[in-house]
């Protein structure tokens, strides 16, 4: 079941990443995904960055977004 993308609607900072320091993650810019309401959006981290196509998902009653980029 495909769910609004309202509530995540905004810019948000990449507070921790699994394979790369926060150092790297802030490298050009503070590292961040923001998502757009018309379900698209853009992220940049270290010197990787990107466009993306999103969707919000409900699994197990719980909202998340899933993406595809460029």
């Amino acid at each position: 079941m495909k769910t609004k993308i309202k509530p995540f609607i905004g810019k948000w900072s990449i507070v921790e990443m699994e394979a790369w320091d926060q150092e790297y993650v802030n490298m050009e810019v503070p590292g961040h995904f923001t998502f757009i309401k018309d379900g698209t959006g853009e992220f940049q981290f270290g010197l990787v960055q990107g466009e993306m196509d999103c969707r919000v998902e409900t699994v197990d009653r719980r909202k998340r977004i899933e993406f595809s980029w460029e």
